[in-house]
């Protein structure tokens, strides 16, 4: 069996040291790494600081959430509320007007007013520092407040098992039910968050390596067609040859790249999840697993030809950087959307579209299933083979492109352009 070329040889050598000494490479690299190995300590600073910044538990369930109640104040026009001798927070205040200059004064942050009638209508006025971290689903401070409204009304009313178990009223216990009935294990908490952040840690990591990488390859073979380098490569080189070898040198440097963050993420993460409370525990599927590392390859793969196509239709620098910038976007695109998949389900038509488009196929099957979308065998692999046979195709087209005369002319893209150079190149 014959081996790869002599000018393959050379050309990937040659590319493969070119990336490895690039100073981006190197800080990306390095940067990433140190990160991780600096979060060892920060996580158990962290860890200590929120935990010393906690109220003593006095068997209360509303003292647990009083250091979030910390910048809450509240006039209780009703007298709904009986008020502890030592309540320090939420602050009560006796009307409207000292609670508004509290929120003048940076006392606090929000202020509630239980109206008169409160019994009845349930009404509570809201008063908040412009910025306070609203959404559409209302703020951190409605959602603890409720909470100490909840416990404080039946204060007095029930004894104190029930009424722990009132405020408390349920620690869920979740299994999966499969089409054919069988019943898993029960999935934990830590469980579901290691299957979301591991694909989403890996979602942007994607991000980072096609813009580093293939941004860089982009540039390197345009400038080649600028200084017109590339006309020499071409008569010592296939463009088969020329484009593959560029293409593998880049994709093995990009995989030393991850191999050495996930090398240092090896011994980094379990020391980090064990500095945080059940952290230990944080597990992710042998599945789950394998189709990350196959987005990321192919991915990865597929945005390095695409790179390559673009560098050899352009003919401006501006043009360079504005589409290094698109390679970037469309990596990213379902991340930029993670918001949505949280809110609606993650098997929503719009994720399904995203699944079979080539381009955004690597990273939405990592946020589908961190997302806990139970995508099928099928449907993954159909997903991933689309990306592979998408960047074999692109490939080829790439190289005819690149040794078509067209492309040393400075014209603009032009599908027309294109077709006549997959036709008559050799």
């Amino acid at each position: 069996m014959r081996g790869p070329s002599t000018e393959f040889r050379v050309i990937f050598s040659e590319e493969f040291r070119q990336q490895l000494r690039r100073p981006g490479f190197i800080f990306f690299t390095v940067l990433m790494a140190a990160i991780m190995l600096i979060a060892i300590p920060m996580t158990s600073f962290i860890v200590d600081l929120t935990e010393d910044d906690g109220t003593e538990d006095t068997g209360s369930p509303a003292d647990g959430e009083e250091s979030f109640l910390e910048m809450v104040g509240y006039v209780d026009l009703a007298g709904a509320l009986p008020v502890a001798v030592e309540q320090d927070w939420p602050r009560l205040y006796d009307d409207r007007a000292e609670g508004i200059a509290a929120i003048r004064q940076n006392e606090i942050d929000t202020l509630f007013i239980l109206t008169a009638d409160y019994m009845e209508s349930g009404e509570v006025e809201e008063y908040e520092r412009v910025g306070n971290g609203r959404n559409l689903w209302g703020s951190p401070d409605e959602w603890d407040f409720e909470g100490f409204l909840r416990y404080k009304l039946a204060e007095g009313e029930l004894d104190t098992d029930l009424l722990w178990r009132v405020t408390d009223p349920a620690s869920y216990q979740r299994f999966e039910v499969e089409a054919g009935g069988a019943v898993s294990d029960e999935i934990s908490t830590a469980e579901e968050v290691g299957e979301m952040i591991v694909p989403i840690l890996f979602s942007l990591l994607l991000m980072m390596a096609v813009l580093t990488g293939s941004g860089a390859l982009l540039r390197s073979v345009y400038e080649e067609k600028e200084t017109r380098m590339v006309e020499m490569l071409v008569t010592s080189a296939s463009p088969l040859s020329l484009m593959t070898g560029k293409l593998l040198a880049l994709w093995t440097a990009g995989l030393i790249q991850i191999a050495v963050w996930v090398t240092v993420g090896v011994f980094a993460m379990p020391a980090i999840f064990d500095r945080i409370p059940n952290g230990g525990d944080l597990t992710i599927s042998s599945g789950l697993l394998a189709t990350i590392a196959l987005s990321f390859v192919l991915g990865y793969f597929l945005f390095s030809v695409l790179a390559m196509f673009i560098a050899t239709v352009i003919n401006s620098p501006q043009s360079a950087q504005q589409y290094t910038g698109l390679l970037s976007m469309l990596v990213g695109l379902p991340f930029y959307m993670i918001g949505l998949w949280m809110n609606v389900a993650p098997d929503h038509i719009l994720a399904q579209i995203f699944t079979y488009f080539p381009f955004s196929a690597p990273t939405m099957l990592m946020i589908r299933n961190g997302m806990g979308d139970d995508m099928s065998s099928s449907e993954i692999a159909a997903s991933l083979a689309l990306v592979a046979v998408t960047a074999l195709l692109l490939l080829w087209i790439t190289a005819r492109v690149y040794r078509a005369d067209i492309l040393l002319s400075g014209q603009q893209i032009r599908p027309r352009n294109v077709w006549t150079a997959l036709r008559y190149a050799d």
